[in-house]
């Protein structure tokens, strides 16, 4: 008995943000990271743009392809079936959602810089500057799986806090402390409570 099964295809979109300012155009990310689309069916590039689908429902065409597609400018039905990764002006640091960013060991706070990513591998943001190295690794950490093995970037950024020595003898509390026990003393053997 013969068993078809359908394979999923897995699609990356890069995608530059509205806001961003002197970012990379699609016509210099294509050039270093061709877009993989079949543009007969999903339609090609004219005038630094994606033009409209050639064939209704094309995204259908890649379900059956092993190797993953890369798009740029993808269509919406495609980004809606997508791994997105994103270029920005900038990522600014971020607290780990695993908590560890509330927590400081060591005297040192720990924060994520220069590439977010969801809890899923889904979504990822990078920066504008040096755009193309941080978007390859981010396409090969994302299709692993998102394993910290497969990538170069060291997205930690660790804030060591030094110590700040108090001489305590000066603070409000340690002389009230200080005049409270010698009232005592001083109220031995004339007050009534003590």
């Amino acid at each position: 008995m013969l068993v078809s099964v359908a394979l999923i295809a897995i699609h990356y979109s890069i995608v530059v943000s509205g806001g961003c300012v002197d970012c990379p155009t699609i016509d210099q990310i294509n050039y270093v990271f061709p877009d993989t689309s079949n543009k007969e069916i999903s339609g090609d590039f004219y005038n630094g743009y994606r033009q409209l689908a050639q064939t209704r429902d094309h995204y259908r065409y890649y379900d059956f392809k092993e190797e993953p597609t890369i798009w740029i400018d993808a269509p919406g039905d495609i980004l809606s079936r997508s791994r997105i990764i994103t270029i920005a002006n900038e990522v600014p640091p971020y607290k780990f959602k695993d908590g560890s960013s509330n927590i400081m060991a060591n005297n040192t706070a720990i924060l994520g810089v220069d590439r977010w990513v969801d809890d899923r591998c889904r979504n990822a943001i990078i920066p504008k500057t040096n755009w193309v190295y941080y978007l390859g690794d981010t396409i090969q950490y994302m299709q692993h799986g998102c394993d910290p093995k497969y990538t170069q970037l060291d997205t930690v950024m660790r804030i060591e806090i030094q110590r700040t020595w108090q001489d305590i003898t000066t603070s409000y509390k340690y002389k009230l402390d200080n005049w409270i026990a010698e009232s005592k003393i001083k109220c031995l053997g004339i007050c009534k409570e003590y």
